[in-house]
């Protein structure tokens, strides 16, 4: 499990992939269950790394539904891994738990705080993917219930990243902020997210419904789609190397810039007349943002001597 940390923080700023982790933590899993009832002493050790083991893989498992723009899976495994987590603290705490001593310095570190240093860890890698759910997902989750309800909801939320696109976007006079998700050769791709009905035959998507918009405040920018699928697909392989593109387009007057947040998502930040590419308020948040929804910090704290 100490190298899947590693592996973790070693790559920040890009984010992790997490379809590879996962299969090193069903590698570990096979592992773990081959113990099952092999030495009395150790069982209550092995239990405490199966539950470690399996939230990290409910957690990444999510991370990578959230890539697919999977709402149903995302969700179920976000709830199965938070659930999970609860019970491995009740087994942390068990006084068979604390008895282990290579288990409790693994959990708890060396400075004996009350909680474990990695439980602590867990609940803000979770607080992450639901902050980065609950953009990713907006739109869906905002039919459920009111607008005011909704901005109440995301408001308890570690980071309100919603709140935080709306104020940039009026701080900074952009005509629209939003995220754009890619479904171009995504065999599994059938629409917006949300439950669809397995024996209604879905429409094929093509051209500019491969493209559609995951969150975009104050509106949609619809008549610069076409514009911005041309720029996503002209400059791919600058967009692949983490780098902002900037595009003026004198014809409808608007600077465009973009920006991969991970794989299929970008955002998108569009200004009325001539900006600088170089303008650093407008690209420091956009690394901020990209870094946020990666959760590259979250993972970066698993380093020694993180502050």
């Amino acid at each position: 499990m100490v190298d899947i940390y590693e592996r973790l923080s070693g790559f920040c700023p890009a984010p992790p992939p997490y379809r590879e982790i996962i299969s090193v933590l069903t590698a570990v899993t096979e592992e773990t269950q081959k113990t099952d009832g092999e030495c009395v002493v150790s069982a209550p050790w092995v239990t405490v790394v199966k539950y470690e083991n399996n939230i990290l893989m409910d957690f990444m498992s999510a991370a990578s539904a959230m890539q697919s723009w999977n709402f149903f899976e995302s969700i179920m495994l976000l709830q199965r891994g938070g659930e999970m987590l609860a019970l491995w603290e009740e087994i942390v705490q068990a006084r068979e738990a604390r008895k282990l001593s290579f288990a409790s310095s693994l959990l708890r570190g060396v400075s004996g705080s009350a909680e474990p240093h990695l439980y602590l860890w867990f609940q803000r890698l979770k607080a992450s993917l639901i902050s980065k759910f609950s953009l990713f997902f907006y739109q869906t989750l905002a039919q459920q219930t009111t607008p005011t309800e909704m901005k109440s909801l995301c408001a308890r939320l570690s980071l309100d990243q919603a709140a935080r696109l709306s104020a940039f976007q009026k701080r900074a006079d952009a005509q629209s902020i939003s995220v754009l998700f890619d479904a171009t050769g995504l065999a599994s791709y059938n629409g917006r997210p949300g439950y669809h009905h397995l024996e209604k035959e879905q429409p094929q998507m093509s051209g500019l419904d491969l493209f559609p918009v995951v969150f975009s405040t104050p509106t949609q920018p619809s008549h610069h789609f076409p514009n911005l699928v041309m720029i996503l697909t002209d400059q791919n392989t600058d967009l692949a190397t983490d780098k902002t593109v900037h595009f003026y387009d004198g014809g409808v007057g608007s600077t465009y810039f973009l920006h991969l947040i991970e794989p299929r998502f970008y955002v998108v930040i569009i200004f009325d007349g001539r900006r600088s590419e170089r303008d650093s308020t407008i690209n420091t948040f956009i690394q901020e943002t990209a870094l946020q929804l990666r959760c590259s910090k979250t993972f970066a704290a698993l380093k020694p001597g993180y502050k």
